[in-house]
């Protein structure tokens, strides 16, 4: 006796193709709904002083939480369809090679605009300094800030997973060695390597402290596309530092969607507020980093333009020019 099984149902490549643009338009038609809607609920309730939760700033808090999820399934939508998307620039290009996708550039740089406007409006929130706007302004830029960092992040996760970019990502002990001796290197100890203001410090100094520092195993190794300071102390911090911000922000976010426990709540603002001073300081030191020396220049100009010359990625990342160059 024969049996017949039945074809499983597959979905269509052409509506796998769609659905990201189908996601994005819900979430954009979800996004301008959300202000009716809210308006609706103050008009339907007995609200105290007829607005949700008796003042402006919970309704403004009400708004962002709302909104949230809509900036989340765009920012998702708006990777896929560039991870979908073919590429129409050569990777290597006369005297240049491209380090950087242009979506990555832009979710870098509208991630800094978001990070610069929470931290700015942090520091009126905590009172360190006098605002100049009223609360409600205030917090409302805060928000538009902190919705430009949860969409720039939950694009960055979904663009490098779907693409397989872990390159920033450290996966060897010798990544913190090496990372150790670029730091170093800002002395200007090693020679080919100047450091902070350009600084190369004489052969009778750098001699002796290289024998040390060979002791020690603090010579940096020949990089691929990115340097151990990036992907060290760089990438891992503002890692750390991001999600402790947006998880925890989600957190006191959702308070104004559903009732959070009051312990929750707290150690979430203790962990914000907290990791914001970090995040100040360490905005000073990454900032420092790429502009107190010339040799990362380039490196900063690759965050505009997304390429960086082939003279500079031989010299400094010559393992990622010899992979490009092997493909």
């Amino acid at each position: 006796m024969s049996t017949v099984s039945a074809d499983k149902p597959t979905a269509s490549p052409a509506l796998l193709r769609l659905l990201p643009l189908i996601v994005l338009a819900a979430a954009v038609v979800g996004a301008v709904l959300v202000l009716p809607m809210v308006n609706h609920d103050q008009g339907g309730r007995d609200w105290y002083r007829g607005l949700a939760g008796g003042s402006g700033l919970y309704r403004i808090d009400t708004i962002f939480a709302r909104l949230l999820p809509f900036v989340v399934g765009a920012a998702i939508s708006v990777a896929l369809l560039e991870r979908g998307r073919k590429r129409t620039h050569a990777a290597t290009s006369g005297d240049s090679v491209r380090r950087h996708e242009l979506s990555e550039v832009l979710a870098h740089w509208f991630n800094a605009v978001g990070i610069g406007l929470c931290l700015i409006t942090a520091v009126w929130l905590q009172r360190w300094f006098d605002r100049p706007f009223s609360l409600d302004t205030t917090y409302v830029v805060h928000f538009i800030g902190a919705g430009m960092i949860v969409a720039a992040v939950t694009h960055h996760i979904v663009f490098q997973r779907v693409g397989g970019g872990t390159g920033l990502i450290p996966r060897k002990l010798s990544d913190v060695k090496n990372a150790a001796a670029e730091v170093v290197g800002y002395t200007g100890v090693y020679r080919g390597m100047r450091g902070v203001f350009g600084i190369q410090l004489p052969v009778v100094v750098r001699r002796p402290a290289q024998r040390i520092l060979r002791r020690l195993n603090l010579v940096p190794d020949p990089n691929g596309k990115y340097l151990a300071t990036e992907k060290v102390l760089s990438y891992t911090v503002w890692t750390l530092l991001l999600g402790i911000v947006v998880i925890t922000g989600v957190i006191k976010t959702l308070n104004y969607l559903f009732s959070m426990p009051g312990g929750l709540l707290h150690w979430s603002s203790y962990l914000h507020d907290g990791a914001t001073i970090f995040l100040i300081v360490f905005l000073g030191i990454h900032v420092g980093a790429l502009v107190l020396v010339p040799r990362n220049w380039p490196l900063l100009k690759s965050m505009f333009t997304t390429r960086i010359s082939r003279a500079y990625a031989k010299q400094h990342l010559p393992l990622w020019v010899e992979e490009e160059d092997g493909q």
